[in-house]
C-alpha cells in the first residue's frame, strides 16, 4: 500500500499520522473499504499498529493517527491540558480531535480498530458513528464486567497519571505502569527496557493518556460494564492477561452471533507487537463481514 504522512490542524491539537492507500481503491465497484486504527497511551500510532497493518488484506484505506501529545501530534500551546483534567473534561479532548480528523478526511463509512486506550476511544466512537465493524485489542474500558473493578482501576490510573506528570524522567513509574497493565507478563528485561524507552520518548503523552483513561473509567464505569456490541467485530485478550478480562470478552461474544472473541495464548498486553500476523488475519475475518 502507498504510505502518506498527514498533518491536520484541529481546534485543540496538531494531529499527524499516516494514511495507507491501495492502488485498487479507485476501481472498486462497491464502497471504499476504510479502516481507522487508534493506538494506546504513550506510543505513536504507526509504531503500535504498523506490523498489524502490514498483514491486513483487502483494505482500500487505513488511517493511523497519532493521538495528541503522542508521536508527532501535540496539543496547541494555549490548551491547558492539566486544567482540563482537573475539570473532568480531559478525555473529551481526544474524542473531539478524532471527530475533527474524520471530518477533515470526510470519513463517515468505515471500520474501526482500537488498542488499550484506543479501544476505549473506539467504544465511544462506536456510539457516535454507524460503523461497519469494530475490533478491540485489550480495550481499557472492558477490563472487567464489574463496575467496582473499573472504578478502582480508574482511580489508580488517575494517581498514576499525575505521578508521571510530576516525575516524567522516573523509569520506576514507567515500570509500574507496565506492571499494572501487564502484571503476569513473561519476565524479559530487554523487552521491558524497550517498552520503557518508547514510553519515555513522550512521557506526557503517556501521563495524559493514563489520566484520560482514569477519568473515563470513573465517569462511565456502569456503561462500560453493560456494553455489548451491536455490529460485527471481534476482541482480543492475551492468555496472560487475567481471568476477569477474559470473562468480560467471552460475555461479549455470548451476546452477539456477529462478535468473535480471540484469546491469544502465551501473550500479554503487548500482544499487538508480538502477534501481529495472527491478529491481522483474525481482524480481517471479522471486520470484512461488515462490508459484505
Amino acid at each position: 500500500m502507498e504510505r502518506r504522512h498527514f498533518n491536520v490542524t484541529t481546534l485543540n491539537a496538531e494531529l499527524s499520522g499516516v494514511l495507507l492507500s491501495s492502488s485498487k481503491a479507485p476501481y472498486r465497484k462497491t464502497s471504499c473499504r476504510r479502516l481507522l486504527l487508534i493506538h494506546g497511551a504513550g506510543v505513536a500510532g504507526e509504531l503500535t499498529w504498523g506490523f498489524v497493518a502490514n498483514y491486513l488484506q483487502d483494505w482500500d484505506e487505513i488511517l493511523i493517527p497519532d493521538l495528541p501529545s503522542m508521536g508527532g501530534s501535540a496539543f496547541h500551546p494555549q490548551v491547558n491540558v492539566g486544567d482540563c483534567f482537573n475539570r473532568g473534561v480531559g478525555f473529551e479532548l481526544y474524542i473531539d480531535s478524532l471527530h475533527e480528523l474524520l471530518r477533515c478526511f470526510k470519513w463517515n463509512d468505515f471500520s474501526l480498530g482500537g488498542y488499550s486506550f484506543g479501544g476505549l476511544l473506539a467504544l465511544h466512537l462506536s456510539e457516535q458513528y454507524s460503523l461497519r465493524s469494530l475490533a478491540l485489542i485489550e480495550p481499557a474500558a472492558l477490563l472487567s464486567a464489574h463496575v467496582s473493578d473499573l472504578i478502582d482501576r480508574g482511580r489508580l490510573y488517575h494517581d498514576m497519571g499525575n505521578e508521571i506528570s510530576s516525575s516524567p524522567n522516573s523509569e520506576y513509574l514507567f515500570l509500574q505502569f507496565l506492571n499494572t497493565v501487564s502484571p503476569d507478563r513473561s519476565s524479559d528485561e530487554k523487552m521491558d527496557a524497550l517498552a520503557i524507552k518508547r514510553l519515555m520518548a513522550k512521557p506526557l503523552g503517556l501521563a495524559h493518556g493514563v489520566l484520560a483513561v482514569g477519568e473515563a473509567l470513573q465517569a462511565n464505569a456502569a456503561d462500560y460494564a453493560a456494553w455489548a456490541p451491536n455490529m460485527p467485530g471481534c476482541s482480543f485478550v492475551g492468555g496472560l492477561s487475567g481471568q476477569l478480562m477474559n470473562e468480560r470478552h467471552r460475555l461479549l461474544a455470548s451476546r452477539s452471533l456477529e462478535w468473535q472473541f480471540h484469546e491469544i495464548p502465551e501473550s500479554d498486553h503487548g500482544l499487538i507487537y508480538t502477534r501481529p500476523r495472527q491478529i491481522a488475519r483474525l481482524m480481517d475475518a471479522s471486520l470484512h463481514v461488515g462490508w459484505e
